[in-house]
């Protein structure tokens, strides 16, 4: 096994390991990295449907446009539309705050339905007719990413079986998983960590006030 698949194959791994922990902290009630038990009511508050009510859409256009993803059988093909998909995503993602930004649009169930100006090849953004539920979207974009890293590790050790894969693909693999973590793995991880702290931190305000209420 080729350097470049080893690579591949440890951090996919990685990531699949952060996006199934973010899985099923939306899921079930788990100590989060063994720190704090988070329970439904948590994720609740960590994932606040109005306050999140942008991303909850943007990660909903993510997930259906990465779903296509599944359907592709080339590595070469594959990696270069998941990049271009990721980078679609982000500028679409730039220009809404921009507009925001300048006042030219609220964030609304009407407003986000707007289709945007510009016409991208691979990422969707539909019409939705409902208020989305961020952490039924989180657990769904996650589900989707699990999926096309696996697909990753089958695509890469078949490709590298018939021909060593060269450090190009590896290479976009790399900005690949620096997207996926910048967009998804890391906001998600430290919302979590976030609430945690401030939780672990107001428990230990309330511990050393009792202890000096009672010396």
């Amino acid at each position: 096994m080729s350097a470049n698949v080893e690579l591949i194959l440890e951090l996919s791994m990685k990531r699949i390991s952060a996006l199934q922990l973010i899985k099923e902290t939306c899921e079930n009630e788990v100590y989060f990295l063994n720190v704090m038990l988070l329970t439904n009511k948590d994720v609740s508050t960590i994932f606040d449907k109005r306050r999140y009510a942008k991303r909850a859409a943007n990660f909903y256009y993510l997930g259906i446009s990465l779903s296509n993803l599944l359907e592709w059988a080339d590595w070469s093909d594959y990696m270069k539309t998941f990049d271009a998909l990721l980078h679609e995503y982000e500028t679409y993602v730039e220009s809404l705050d921009q507009r925001q930004s300048k006042g030219i649009m609220f964030w609304s169930s009407k407003s986000r339905n707007q289709q945007p100006e510009v016409e991208y090849v691979h990422l969707m953004t539909p019409f939705v007719p409902f208020d989305l539920d961020y952490s039924e979207v989180v657990i769904m974009l996650c589900e989707t990413l699990v999926q096309l890293y696996n697909k990753i590790l089958e695509l890469a050790v078949e490709q590298d079986e018939h021909f060593p894969l060269p450090s190009v693909p590896g290479e976009i693999f790399l900005r690949v998983d620096g997207l996926v973590r910048k967009i998804v793995v890391t906001p998600l991880i430290n919302a979590y960590e976030s609430y945690c702290r401030t939780q672990i931190q107001s428990e230990l305000d309330g511990v050393e006030t009792f202890c000096a209420g009672g010396t």
